[in-house]
């Protein structure tokens, strides 16, 4: 099999990544799925069935709805797993003209009910939107090569939700022994008991950033909006 006829070539020059973060939240909460946009996705199916048949014989199949999705090899059923970590899932899949891949199969599931309907897509919301238009007024008609969306209080969320988890505060009492750091931040959280989440996301607003070409170089761009 020649791999850049059978795999490089049959890829658009368009791609997309997700990072989202996956409940319960965990250390290792924060996953990421890559998307490639495809010239001819029943020819990238056909090879990857060829590749299961030689060298991926441990990659298995399963069904989301009508949508075929490829599991990678498996953890281990007898590796013990430490408390507070997400167990990754490779896995994949084609959805439409694009070639989906991630290390979650809960992030998998959302994209293609995202992409059928059946939740919101992001587009669709309004904070997006606002991102979306304030972008046209910076471009000033250029067109962009690259354009970003975050919601920068998803960070913070995962380092509040595992501040208020009882299982991950008695993991850090553990390590909270031989380490003083941990010990005081434990003291600290037992202390004073965090207000709600809101009170801290309503200093954050969606930001955005994008990047272009012109006669004179590559220009990128950061923005933020402002916080109500």
């Amino acid at each position: 099999m020649d791999l850049r006829e059978s795999l490089v070539n049959t890829t658009k020059d368009r791609g997309a990544m997700i990072t989202w973060l996956q409940r319960p939240v965990t250390f290792n909460s924060s996953t990421t799925l890559l998307a490639l946009q495809l010239k001819d996705p029943a020819e990238t199916s056909r090879t990857i069935e060829k590749l299961r048949e030689t060298i991926w014989k441990s990659v298995q199949t399963d069904n989301i709805g009508t949508t075929k999705i490829y599991l990678g090899r498996r953890r281990n059923p007898d590796r013990a797993v430490p408390q507070g970590v997400r167990v990754p899932e490779p896995c994949g899949a084609i959805v439409g003209d694009w070639l989906l891949v991630t290390d979650s199969r809960q992030l998998l599931e959302h994209a293609i009910r995202a992409s059928s309907g059946s939740v919101p897509r992001l587009s669709s919301l309004p904070d997006y939107d606002l991102v979306a238009s304030e972008l046209g007024a910076q471009l000033d008609a250029e067109k962009p090569f690259m354009f970003s969306f975050s919601r920068d209080s998803e960070g913070l969320r995962q380092l509040y939700e595992l501040a208020k988890s009882p299982q991950i505060r008695e993991i850090a009492k553990s390590r909270g022994a031989e380490n003083a750091v941990v010990k005081r931040l434990v003291e600290l959280m037992e202390k004073d008991e965090l207000p709600p989440f809101d009170e801290f996301k309503k200093y954050f607003a969606p930001s955005g950033s994008f990047a272009y070409d012109e006669a004179t170089g590559m220009h990128l761009g950061r923005f933020t909006l402002k916080a109500e």
